[in-house]
Order: C-alpha cells, then sequence, then structure tokens
C-alpha cells in the first residue's frame, strides 16, 4: 500500500511540475535546467534514506509518515528532469536529422534503464536494507550530473549553425546545376523543333525552301 502510494503521489506531482519546468526552461535555458534537476535529485536521493531508513518501531513509524514527503519530492524532480532532457537534446539536432537522432536518443535511454532497478533490488536482498539500494541510486545520478555538465551548448550550437550552412551550400550548387541543366535541354529542346519545322517546309514546297522565290 505504502509503494502504490508513493509511485500515486510521485506520477500526480510531476505534470504540474512537468508544466513549471517550461516557464523555468524559458528563463535558464533547458541545459541549465536539467543541470539543476538532476543535482536536485541527487540531494532529495540522498538525503530520502536518512529521514525513511528502519529502525526501531519509532523510527520505522517516522520513516513511514516521510515517504510521501519524499513521493512529493521526487515527483518534481522527475516532473522537472524528463522534460530538460528532452528539450535540451532537441536544441542541438541538426535541421533534417531529425527522426534519426530522436530514435538514438530513445534507444540510448531505454538500452541501459534496466540497471539502476537490478542494483537497487541486489543491494536491498544482499544487505535487507532498502536505504543502501537508495544511496546506490545516486551515483547513477551523480554520473549523469558529471556528463550534464560537461556538455559545451554553445560549440554544439556553432556545430549546428556550421552544417546547416554546409547543406545550404550544397542544395545551392545542386539547384545551380539543375537550372544549367534544364536551360540546356530547353535550348536543345528549340532547335530540334526548329530543326522539324525546316524539314516539314521542305517537304511542303518541293525539297526547298525557297521554292516561292
Amino acid at each position: 500500500m505504502v509503494i502504490n502510494t508513493t509511485i500515486l503521489i510521485l506520477l500526480v506531482v510531476s505534470l504540474p511540475a512537468a508544466v513549471l519546468g517550461r516557464y523555468a526552461m524559458d528563463k535558464w535555458s533547458p541545459h541549465r535546467m536539467m543541470c539543476g534537476s538532476t543535482l536536485y535529485m541527487v540531494v532529495v536521493t540522498f538525503v530520502a534514506p536518512l529521514f525513511i531508513r528502519g529502525g526501531n518501531d519509532k523510527t520505522r513509524a517516522f520513516g513511514q509518515m516521510m515517504v510521501p514527503v519524499f513521493a512529493f519530492l521526487w515527483g518534481i524532480g522527475f516532473g522537472l528532469y524528463y522534460p530538460a532532457t528532452s528539450a535540451t537534446y532537441v536544441s542541438i539536432i541538426p535541421p533534417g536529422s531529425e527522426t534519426e537522432l530522436m530514435g538514438l536518443f530513445y534507444f540510448v535511454g531505454k538500452v541501459l534503464s534496466w540497471m539502476p532497478p537490478v542494483v537497487f533490488v541486489i543491494l536491498n536482498n544482499v544487505t535487507g536494507q532498502s536505504w543502501v539500494g537508495i544511496w546506490a541510486l545516486v551515483i547513477f545520478y551523480m554520473m549523469g550530473l558529471g556528463l550534464w555538465c560537461m556538455m559545451d551548448m554553445t560549440e554544439a550550437r556553432n556545430m549546428i549553425a556550421n552544417l546547416t550552412d554546409a547543406k545550404k551550400k550544397v542544395a545551392s550548387a545542386m539547384s545551380g546545376d539543375t537550372a544549367t541543366s534544364g536551360t540546356a535541354t530547353s535550348a536543345s529542346s528549340l532547335e530540334t523543333g526548329q530543326v522539324q519545322r525546316l524539314d516539314t517546309a521542305m517537304t511542303t514546297k518541293g525539297g526547298c525552301p525557297d521554292a516561292e522565290l
């Protein structure tokens, strides 16, 4: 019952948090919001076991009372983190490459999603203490935070701008070649039409275009 309530609170709170995250991203940029929300998850996940870990009856009762509180805090973190991650990635996708790069985004996001739950279950079963598994999740958040902070968004946008300019030059060059080819084809068609008309005139007037003279 406690687990179901925790998940319900987390999901419900994440919805308005995602809406608020939109305005926060407009003010601070998606990348900063992503780094900030990851740091927020590190702090909340690290502090949570200090309040909800087991012990005597009094401590256990206090921990169960604090579970909804941290579910609320985790819901805020999830509501901010996932939209900021998607927005940051979308902002550095080169134009024309949205399909394949979004597929890569979802693949990378899912290919290792099994690892944190597996680590949590193993540590929980080995130690018999769920707070050990929760602290293990902090390691994953810290790894992600380090990678996010290493991203150079300015360099990424410059690379996209250069790639876009290169694509425009190639498209312009191809368009110019197509126009030249079209002009040559039109000229060739005009010459062919003139020859056909001349042949028709010669046939009609006895084989000589100056027969009337």
